[in-house]
């Protein structure tokens, strides 16, 4: 139901920024977990965790991922 990708990293001060565009792809109204994210992260935030149903204008959001390592990294440490 939802389709994740991640369009930018950059790394400072010894961390690492990670930000993921997440889509839903379902007909319903759906909500992210992004506290439960797979992967070693020292903190995530959403702009928006309810996502209206795929084709309306708030079906989108992003997701931004800190790490002290990373994304790769974080997310096969995270398995």
């Amino acid at each position: 139901r939802l389709n994740a990708k991640a369009v930018a990293s950059w790394q400072r001060g010894g961390m690492f920024v990670t930000v993921v565009e997440v889509i839903n792809t379902s007909t319903k109204t759906t909500s992210v977990d992004y506290e439960n994210i797979t992967g070693r992260w020292l903190a995530s935030s959403i702009e928006s965790s309810e996502l209206e149903p795929k084709g309306n204008l708030k079906d989108r959001t992003y997701l931004y991922l800190i790490s002290a390592l990373s994304f790769e990294e974080s997310l096969a440490n995270g398995l």
